[in-house]
């Protein structure tokens, strides 16, 4: 578990790292991205035991194991285990639906991508397809016993800084989170995401700035270190103090019990007394009871901590579905893309810089670091030389430069499409105006439009001539 507590710029260093070396690698963990890149043979323990179809063999556990080897890296085993349940039961579908899930998240991911929610639809109406008639489907989760208005959380230049503090934890930042927002907030540990969490929900008071919620909201919180206290009620009575059923996007709704049950909670073991339950799964009880209450926005501040693997991907399952606004502060580099649209990043300086996604988080922060090194550089050259000579350079470029370059050279690409798409759809609604000349009303929505368009198109236009500018340069400067 060498990813326990380690920030998410830590986690990604150390996976660099162990990629690099040459000697064998022994590896327990809970990081699926870790498991993914650095493995290439993997030993699942399975606590459903061996599977009772089989004879041994390989990938498969003797008489009375629980025990599987897999050659490849997590998705793989993923693959392995769906095959593993159907042969079992039909009672493991479920499970075995959301295994599949995982495996399209792994399978799919692009380097780059211009719209995650176009991204996300793509891989459900993929996962249906998969689906075998009869299979029990995702849960969507809807928002609430109460539909979110159009105002959740306005901040307007907050900044927080703690009584006895000399600096700034959250500086300046402005935002308007509205419905179906799903952002992630990552950083250095100590960085502040909790204090930025705790800020926007109004639990601190803000040393500057506002910090607005919508009359509707609903707020639902899983913290960092969640757990139901030990009582000697049982797990059931515990979850119908909160609620019997949960309310469905569809409009149907469903039984806190059946809830429980996709959670780990047989029925045996919804009737134990709390206090009898291991902390884990005390833990796990809490998350249970933060969606059965049926928050239409969920703040989910390190949801992965002490959670196994199957946990998660209920979870994931769930909250894929879920039309509510969603805030996670993660170091799971996994979570974080598969579950949100953007990531809000800490800084150390406590500004608040947005991303699509971690890949892009990390191009600006090589980028940010490729710079700093050639000011400095610079500084040093000038120094030595006495402001007339030049520095010598290395013909290698580092691996943060790399990155740098190819990721500029994904976005010239990207913005080279966007200018394409919108060009395309300006002149459908030039050739849609020409057709219904006689309908004034229709004239006037068309062009309203297409006025929105033709926007969208000169701003892509200036990124794109602005990328390319900037690509020229480094060519020439390199």
């Amino acid at each position: 578990e060498p990813t326990n507590h380690l920030d998410v710029w830590t986690v990604d260093w150390l996976e660099d790292q162990l990629r690099a070396r040459a000697s064998a690698l022994l590896l327990v963990t809970h990081d699926r991205r870790m498991l993914e890149r650095l493995t290439t043979r993997l030993l699942e323990l399975d606590p459903q035991g061996g599977d009772p179809t089989s004879a041994g063999g390989p990938g498969r556990a003797s008489a009375g194991g629980g025990a599987f080897w897999h050659e490849g890296g997590y998705s793989v085993l993923l693959e392995s285990r769906v095959e593993r349940m159907r042969r079992r039961s039909r009672a493991d579908q479920l499970r075995s639906n959301q295994l599949r899930k995982e495996i399209a998240w792994l399978r799919r991911q692009p380097k780059a991508r211009s719209s995650k929610p176009k991204f996300r639809e793509d891989q459900a109406l993929a996962l249906q397809a998969s689906t075998p008639n009869g299979e029990v489907g995702q849960l969507q989760l809807g928002t609430g016993r109460r539909r979110l208005g159009s105002q959740v959380i306005d901040a307007e230049n907050l900044t927080y800084r703690y009584p006895t503090g000399d600096r700034d934890v959250v500086k300046d930042f402005s935002m308007s989170i509205g419905p179906g927002m799903r952002l992630g907030i990552v950083g250095p540990n100590g960085a502040g995401k909790t204090t930025l969490l705790r800020a926007l929900l109004g639990e601190l008071e803000a040393s500057s700035g506002t910090v607005k919620h919508g009359t509707t909201v609903e707020i639902g919180v899983y913290r960092q270190h969640a757990e139901v206290a030990e009582t000697s009620e049982t797990v059931l009575e515990t979850i119908h103090e909160i609620g019997t059923h949960i309310p469905l996007a569809n409009g149907e709704k469903l039984a806190a019990t059946q809830l429980a049950e996709r959670f780990g909670f047989e029925p045996r073991l919804q009737r134990s007394p709390v206090a009898t339950l291991s902390g884990g799964e005390r833990r796990r009880l809490a998350l249970l009871h933060l969606l059965v209450a049926a928050p239409n926005v969920l703040v989910l501040d390190e949801p992965t901590n002490d959670l196994d693997l199957d946990t998660l991907a209920v979870l994931e399952d769930h909250l894929d579905g879920f039309s509510g606004t969603l805030l996670v502060a993660s170091h799971d580099r996994f979570v974080l893309d598969r579950l949100t649209d953007e990531l809000l990043a800490v800084e150390p300086d406590g500004s608040v810089t947005r991303h699509m996604d971690w890949e892009r988080y990390r191009e600006a922060h090589d980028l940010a670091v490729v710079r700093a090194g050639a000011s400095a550089k610079n500084e040093r050259t000038h120094a030595s030389t006495g402001g007339g000579g030049k520095g010598s350079r290395k013909g290698q470029e580092t691996q943060a430069q790399q990155r740098v370059r190819k990721a500029a050279q994904r976005e010239l690409k990207a913005a080279e499409t966007e200018v394409a798409k919108l060009s395309a759809l300006q002149d459908q609604l030039d050739a849609a105006m020409a057709a219904v000349g006689s309908d004034p009303v229709r004239v006037a929505e068309l062009a309203k439009a297409r006025s929105g368009v033709a926007a969208k198109l000169a701003s892509a236009e200036e990124s794109w001539l602005g990328l390319a500018e900037r690509i020229e340069g480094n060519n020439h400067s390199a």
